[in-house]
Formats: structure tokens, sequence, C-alpha cells
């Protein structure tokens, strides 16, 4: 047989359940919140930065290009020695690029 409860006991039983809803609902409110707050888009970023960052881009460009041009001229000065450079009595190689015609 069931004992009756008293209107005391439920109204504690249904103020409980009311409370832990309500916290539940809170929690899966902040959760929520948070996984919907990642998903914005951040600010732009100001223009000093900007121009900062593409001035820096404009050296590093610089700098890498002088640096491949010193490369390239050194490795120009090396083939052309080696070119001059007269082996066993051989005469020098002729110039790709001349139109002359060889000795």
């Amino acid at each position: 047989m069931v004992e009756p409860v008293s209107d005391s006991a439920l109204r504690r039983r249904r103020r409980a359940l009311s409370w832990a809803g309500a916290g539940a609902l809170l929690a899966v409110l902040v959760v929520g919140a948070a996984i919907l707050d990642g998903s914005r888009e951040p600010p732009p970023a100001p223009p000093s930065a900007l121009e900062r960052v593409a001035t820096k881009n404009d050296d590093a460009a610089a700098e890498a290009a002088a640096r491949m041009k010193a490369r390239s001229e050194a490795a120009a000065r090396a083939a052309d020695a080696r070119i001059a450079v007269p082996g066993d009595g051989n005469p020098a190689a002729p110039d790709p690029n001349s139109s002359a015609p060889a000795p």
C-alpha cells in the first residue's frame, strides 16, 4: 500500500525540480552562447597595422631580390671564369650567345 504524501513534501519536491530545471536550462544557455560566440568573425585589423605588415613585406621582398641578384651574378662570374680559363691548351669555349663564328 502506498502511503499518502503531504502537501508540503510535494511542494518541496516541485520546488527542487524547478530549481534543477532552471539550473539545467541556464547551463545549456551558457554552453550554447560559448559555442556560438566562437563562430564570430574577429574585428578587422586597424589600418596602421595593415600598413606596417605591407611595409615589412615590401622590405622582405626587396632583400630577397637583392640576395637572388647577388647569387645570380656570382654564379655568372664563376661560369665566365670557367669558360675563360684555358684548359690543356684548348682554346676557350665560344660564347653560346655570340653570333661570331668559332675559331
